[in-house]
This record gives structure tokens, C-alpha cells and sequence, in this order.
């Protein structure tokens, strides 16, 4: 528990010792706690920020090498931008304690899917992703979701993608395999 005294001293004696005094002592333990998760909070942000910047800077490199003509290098490059910026808002909505997989690919895929949403079936009991993952996987999502817009399954009205996914339990911990199946 945190305490905050205050207090003052009315009478002295000859010697200049307090005889008289009035205090108060106010739990300040919310405030105290408030503080140190509002520190904590903008530490992660700056190491958020950090590495989402390093992830554009690595993007922007990628996507320049790939792309030799302006416009079509704006297009991609947005299109990675808006993808990044959909998991960041995930991500905030939930306090950056991970996104539900099923919103993330929703989310990254289903506006690709232009003749109708049932082009997206999504096959897998749902799981928390954590934050660094999220970002990655909804680049990736994306990457995908485009090429199916532009050459797949998305790109006629009677093709599909399946995204399935599974948890496989590991020695250092459980990973998810994901499969990306079009047809049509």
C-alpha cells in the first residue's frame, strides 16, 4: 500500500518540540498503480513503434526491389500499409494482448473476397495470437489475399479460399499450420 501523509504542526513547547499537531494519510495505491501501468504501457508502445517502423523500412525495401514503376509501387506499398495499420487496430482494441486468429484473417482476407464473402471458408478452432505474430501473419494473409485478387481464387466469382489451420504441440511449445487452399 502507498500512503501520502500530510500534516502540521499547531503548538510547540518552550524547547520547540510539537505538542499540537493535525495530519492526514491518503491511500494513494490506485494512483501509485495507475502510474507504473501507464509507464509500462508507453515502454511497450516505443518498442511497438520501433519494430513496426523496422517492418516498414524492411517493406518499403522489399517492395521497391520488386516493383520498378512508381505507381504500381504506391499501390503495393499501401496495400502492405493498410494491412499493417488493420492488425495495429486489432491490437489496440484488445490492449496489445493479442488477436483472436479469426478476426485477424477476416479481417486481412474477406475484402479481397469481391463476389461474395462465402469465397472465404475458414476451417480451425479459434486461438489468441500474441502481438509480434499478429503482425507478421497479417502481412502474409495479405500477400496472399492480393495474389488470389489478382491471379486466384478471388479473382473469378466461382473461386474459393480455404484457410484451415491446427495446433501442433512441440518441445518448445505449441506453433499453428496454417493451409491456404484455392479452388475455381
Amino acid at each position: 500500500q502507498w500512503l501520502l501523509g500530510r500534516g502540521r504542526i499547531f503548538e510547540r513547547d518552550e524547547s520547540g518540540r510539537p505538542t499540537v499537531a493535525v495530519g492526514v494519510n491518503i491511500n494513494i495505491t490506485a494512483t501509485k498503480n495507475a502510474a507504473e501501468k501507464t509507464r509500462l504501457l508507453l515502454r511497450e508502445l516505443n518498442h511497438r513503434v520501433k519494430n513496426t517502423l523496422a517492418m516498414l523500412q524492411s517493406l518499403a525495401r522489399q517492395t521497391l526491389n520488386r516493383t520498378a514503376d512508381p505507381a504500381e509501387f504506391m499501390e503495393a506499398f499501401s496495400g502492405r500499409l493498410r494491412a499493417i495499420s488493420e492488425a495495429h487496430t486489432l491490437l489496440s482494441d484488445r490492449e496489445w494482448s493479442g488477436i483472436n486468429l479469426v478476426d485477424l484473417i477476416t479481417r486481412q482476407v474477406e475484402p479481397y473476397a469481391i463476389y461474395d464473402a462465402g469465397q472465404m471458408v475458414l476451417v480451425g478452432e479459434d486461438i489468441v495470437l500474441p502481438p509480434d505474430h499478429a503482425l507478421g501473419l497479417g502481412i502474409a494473409l495479405h500477400e496472399l489475399a492480393t495474389n488470389a485478387a489478382k491471379h486466384g481464387a478471388f479473382s473469378v466469382a466461382e473461386g474459393q479460399v480455404r484457410i484451415s489451420w491446427e495446433i501442433e504441440q512441440g518441445l518448445d511449445g505449441s506453433r499453428v499450420i496454417i493451409h491456404w487452399i484455392e479452388a475455381g
